[in-house]
């Protein structure tokens, strides 16, 4: 086999890599052997990608209403606009596809859990997100009113690398 070093690599990409492989649960090396066979078009069998958070979303959204929760709040197209565009920014981030679920407060709700390392989204289709997460050393991370159309920061998406 052969061996490849990589010079110069910027220090957000090594991140972002190592966040990825955390979540499909390999080395950062096992991760990019993936990636660079995927690139060339190499037989290797791909990650599963987040549709299956977003197909979820849009099952959940169109549920009848006559299943839907008695006495809970809906969540509003919006929310469920919001967290699905989210959803399809996972990929540039490198993160595994959420659990998906609803809050009968109206909140489209995305978690991870794993690896010591717990974060929990909620998206109420007001433009903005919150989040709480709690890292593998106990250290517990809180953020309000973030822009929906923008990606978790990178403090959360280092969790999952370290």
């Amino acid at each position: 086999m052969a061996s490849l070093t990589i010079r110069a690599l910027d220090d957000e990409v090594k991140t972002l890599l190592r966040a990825r492989a955390a979540g499909n649960g390999r080395s950062m090396a096992a991760e990019a052997r993936d990636i660079l066979r995927q690139a060339v078009g190499y037989g290797a069998p791909r990650r599963p990608e987040p549709s299956s958070a977003i197909d979820r979303l849009d099952a959940l959204r169109r549920t009848p209403g006559a299943e839907r929760w008695p006495d809970a709040v809906w969540p509003s197209g919006r929310a469920f606009d919001e967290a699905r565009a989210f959803a399809g920014r996972l990929p540039r981030i490198g993160l595994p596809a959420p659990s998906i679920g609803l809050a009968d407060d109206g909140e489209v709700n995305f978690l991870w859990e794993g690896g010591g390392v717990h974060v929990d989204l909620g998206f109420y289709g007001t433009g903005v997100y919150s989040y709480f997460a709690r890292g593998k050393d106990g250290r517990e991370y809180f953020g309000e009113d973030v822009p929906a159309a923008t990606v978790l920061p990178d403090e959360i998406v280092a969790l999952f690398a370290a």
